[in-house]
């Protein structure tokens, strides 16, 4: 049960961030897809898009930055993901940590 609050949770935070990003292209690097999901969806400019990039490619590790990844290009997957990655409840809580104060980390640049 803690499992699918997080999983629940981890959802919650990416559509309320504004991380879904339906109707987006399709992106050729996972970079590209953080990147693109950034504009769409963040008041953020290039530079501050950039800098969401660097911090996740820096700051997650494999697995959560994969997890993110999905997250932002296919939000409609995040549940699945989440279950095939095994992802722990401290996985969770970090991964939202992240969601939550890059962003603002980013946008102070």
């Amino acid at each position: 049960m803690q499992k699918f609050r997080w999983i629940a949770g981890a959802v919650l935070l990416a559509t309320t961030l504004g991380y879904a990003s339906s109707g987006m292209a399709a992106a050729d690097t996972p970079r590209d897809a953080i990147l693109q999901s950034c504009a769409t969806n963040l008041p953020l400019n290039e530079g501050q898009c950039a800098c969401l990039a660097d911090k996740a490619e820096a700051d997650l590790d494999e697995n959560m930055f994969n997890l993110f990844t999905t997250m932002v290009s296919d939000p409609a997957n995040v549940g699945v993901s989440l279950a095939e990655a095994g992802a722990s409840a401290e996985d969770m809580q970090s991964l939202m940590a992240f969601m939550q104060t890059a962003p603002q980390v980013c946008q102070a640049q």
